[in-house]
């Protein structure tokens, strides 16, 4: 067993070599505590930090286990309910919620599933900036204030010092015991980052761009993408030299719902690339028009279709 502290956590590292031939540290888990067996691994309640470029996935709260047989790595959930909160992939600017991460040593793909033994996998990969009005009011219930409303404002008042569990249970007037249940509500949503042993917070882009949206000072988007596949089918995988996602399992997908624009990529594969650009196959509905073809792509900054070759074309006339 190792033992780490919040000042002196443990800290595990995996190496990987680049396209390039150089190596440099691809996973890292910051820890308190590691088991150790003769051919196992496991860090518990770590922070997780998956370097994809100059970016990376990232976990506040997750697993680590490894096995030195089949040279494994693997990212779990643990009895702790924050585990289930999403990763945060800030290259494809994407909250992702899996139930296992799983790396082999020396591969080049980084793969999402249901985990081992699972019938059914099943994960969410949702933009950024997917924001639903309806689902963000509900989150207030009975309170006085929003809670992220509250986290806005305690940290506005906090300023440098650190955001800690219970100055925020100060801040809302509630005992301490409730404020972390809604702490770790609010994780799962994927708002906030919660150290559950130094019992910090740190706000997410996820929360920043939800109150921008709100206010209505930027503009949002409906973009998830929910994968259901059978258990010898992942949920994606990661080529970690092209850094694409392919992401496996997924039907229809509402793109904009003022404009009425959906998708449905053949063979239910999309291919996401680095800021929620993505390309497939398939069929775009827009308004009456449906386009079938191929190598259809989406530039999430112009958020415009170039729609590259179309074969057919359907057209909804109503009478």
């Amino acid at each position: 067993l190792g033992i780490g502290t919040r000042e002196e956590p443990a800290v595990v590292t995996f190496e990987r070599t680049n396209a390039n031939g150089k190596k440099y540290t691809f996973i890292k888990a910051v820890t308190r505590s590691v088991i150790l067996k003769q051919a196992d691994l496991r860090a518990t309640n770590a922070q997780v930090t998956i370097r994809l470029e100059g970016d990376s996935l990232f976990h506040s709260n997750i697993d680590l286990l490894y096995n030195d047989t089949k040279h494994e790595a693997l990212l779990v959930p643990n009895s702790i309910i924050l585990s289930n909160s999403p990763y945060y992939d800030s290259y494809h600017k994407l909250s992702i919620a899996t139930n296992e991460i799983n790396w082999k040593v020396g591969s080049n793909a980084l793969v999402f599933s249901g985990g081992y033994g699972a019938t059914l996998n099943r994960a969410n990969f949702e933009s950024e900036n997917f924001f639903n009005i309806d689902y963000f009011d509900n989150l207030m219930g009975r309170d006085q204030q929003h809670p992220v409303f509250a986290l806005r404002n305690f940290a506005k008042r906090m300023g440098d010092k650190p955001l800690t569990a219970q100055a925020f249970a100060n801040f809302l007037h509630k005992n301490i015991t409730e404020t972390k249940m809604l702490l770790m509500q609010i994780a799962q949503m994927g708002y906030i980052f919660y150290d559950i042993e130094a019992e910090e917070i740190t706000l997410t882009p996820k929360l920043r761009e939800a109150l921008r949206a709100r206010a209505g000072q930027i503009d949002y988007d409906v973009i998830r993408f929910a994968s259901q596949t059978n258990g010898a089918t992942p949920n994606a995988t990661i080529d970690l030299n092209s850094l694409d996602m392919k992401i496996f399992g997924v039907n229809n997908i509402s793109v904009s719902d003022s404009q009425n624009v959906f998708i449905a990529p053949r063979g239910g594969v999309i291919v996401m690339k680095k800021n929620r650009n993505f390309s497939f196959d398939g069929e775009v509905q827009a308004g009456f028009f449906s386009f079938f073809g191929n190598g259809f792509t989406f530039n999430y900054g112009d958020f415009k279709f170039e729609l590259n070759k179309v074969d057919s074309l359907n057209i909804d006339v109503r009478t």
